[in-house]
């Protein structure tokens, strides 16, 4: 269900119930009529001040303040709402001049020839779990490159499709904060990418993620990498975890179904990722992580 259904559905509750409570004046009244008096430009504010969990109609000053520097940053709607939708009124000031200087970086980054993501047909967003969408797309793109679910370097091999492993390499270090790891501009065939992680292990994984986005949001797509629960950002992550260090790969180093912390940065190492990813990819396929030296 579309989520112009389930909008026109919500008013027609709305609607009645206002009608019933005709002649009283109720705070229902009041907030009904200020939604349905909202005119388009004043919906896109509700949603990100939304995002944050305030409410449009009061005062939030130091966010308005925010977003009109944004705003004059000239950035697109859909990097504002990756952006709110990761922040929170604490975070949103850091993060937005990080999405500030990752858009003046994209500008310098060189383009990239993504025309290969239109080869491949992006598997269906039917499943009640997000994870799963990024991590059939990992198949899909394993079938097109011709690589097994054990080989660890499908993920190289698609950087070198793609030439993101050059973004890797010239990452930005602007910062290293968990809710933010870069930003991507596609445009046809064509893309650019700020990786702004200090370390390589990060942006390989931001790198592995941009792939995913730029190919789940279409070809004119402008899109932050960050950490919040949306579907599409919950299915990156998902991708580049498999993508980089394949579930396949992992149990065949394990023993019993079981790792031990030195396992893990042992496998992180010859991965080339973090030892968190090794540790969630284990623990989200079923096994046991051992914090200990073995």
């Amino acid at each position: 269900m579309g989520r112009t259904v389930v909008e026109e559905q919500l008013s027609k509750v709305a609607d009645f119930v206002v009608d019933r409570l005709r002649g009283q004046q109720t705070p229902v009244h009041e907030q009904w009529a200020l939604i349905k008096a909202t005119t388009n430009e004043e919906k896109v504010y509700s949603r990100l001040i939304g995002s944050l969990g305030l409410s449009p109609y009061d005062d939030n000053p130091e966010v308005t303040k925010v977003l009109q520097q944004l705003t004059s940053a000239e950035l697109a709607s859909t990097i504002l709402e990756d952006l709110f939708q990761a922040a929170d009124t604490l975070s949103l000031r850091k993060l937005a001049g990080l999405t500030t200087e990752a858009s003046n970086y994209l500008r310098h980054s060189r383009q990239l020839d993504v025309s290969a993501l239109d080869q491949m047909e992006l598997p269906s967003d039917t499943s009640p779990w997000a994870w799963k969408r990024g991590k059939d797309a990992t198949e899909i793109v394993r079938q097109f490159l011709g690589v097994a679910a054990t080989d660890s370097d499908g993920a190289d091999k698609l950087f070198t499709m793609l030439g993101l492993d050059s973004a890797i390499a010239s990452g930005s270090s602007i910062d290293e904060d968990t809710s933010l790891s870069g930003l991507l501009d596609r445009e046809q065939t064509e893309m650019k990418v700020a990786l702004i992680d200090k370390s390589e292990a990060h942006r390989r994984f931001a790198a592995a993620r941009a792939a995913y986005l730029a190919w789940a949001s279409g070809r004119f797509s402008k899109r932050l990498l960050t950490s919040a629960v949306t579907r599409d950002q919950q299915a990156s992550r998902a991708f580049a975890a498999e993508l980089l260090a394949p579930f396949a790969y992992i149990k065949a180093r394990g023993s019993q179904s079981m790792l031990s912390l030195n396992q893990v940065q042992k496998i992180a190492a010859e991965l080339r990722v973090s030892p968190q990813v090794v540790r969630y990819q284990a623990k989200n396929n079923g096994m046991k992580v051992v914090d200990m030296v073995m």
